[in-house]
């Protein structure tokens, strides 16, 4: 493990005030295997949060009220496909929600093909699900949603690591997904 790996491992003991033994950390590749491994250490194995729900249906609720759907969104659904990801729009968005919402990047793409050597994990905008879209809100918004003494279920612990990995490793949430390695894909050694 190089020392961000370690700095990062670090965050995620201070943060849920626990111990990872260096035999579990050295296993750890992907976001959902350190997600994996704090629910076990907090013997937490409930997969559903009412949290991601509730801002399913809060966003729902504010995208109807604003005509910019007719039907409910699902967590399979391509969010950008259905509503517009102009800055405006989002910022009345977020206002109605009161939670951060990631931000859209339209740079990284090109970036990304005049030098592919540039580590950056770019996510097409179209191909953003609802359910992405969702956890990166609640990772953003982490502390506002789950205090660090009522953690009750994984999805709540995976938005937490995701915030701390974006963080360490200066990467938006949306392109931080449970099957990332957090080595090769988030470049964090």
């Amino acid at each position: 493990m190089g020392l961000d790996s370690v700095e990062l491992i670090m965050d995620i003991e201070e943060h849920f005030n626990i111990n990872i033994a260096d035999q579990d950390a050295e296993n750890i590749t992907t976001v959902q295997d350190l997600t994996d491994l704090v629910a076990q250490i907090l013997h937490i194995s409930n997969e559903e949060s009412s949290v991601a729900n509730d801002v399913l249906n809060t966003l729902n609720q504010i995208l109807i009220k604003n005509n910019q759907i007719s039907t409910e969104l699902n967590f399979s659904d391509f969010i950008f496909q259905i509503i517009s990801s102009g800055k405006e729009n989002l910022k009345t968005v977020e206002s109605q929600l009161s939670l951060k919402l990631p931000k859209i990047q339209n740079h990284q793409e090109l970036i990304g093909r005049l030098f592919p050597f540039v580590f950056s994990p770019l996510i097409q905008r179209d191909k953003i699900t609802v359910e992405q879209f969702i956890q990166s809100i609640c990772a953003i918004n982490h502390t506002k949603l789950f205090p660090s003494d009522s953690i009750t279920d994984k999805f709540q612990i995976r938005c937490i690591v995701i915030a701390l990995t974006a963080d360490k490793c200066g990467i938006n949430e949306l392109h931080i997904r449970p099957d990332s390695r957090i080595t090769s894909d988030l470049g964090i050694n």
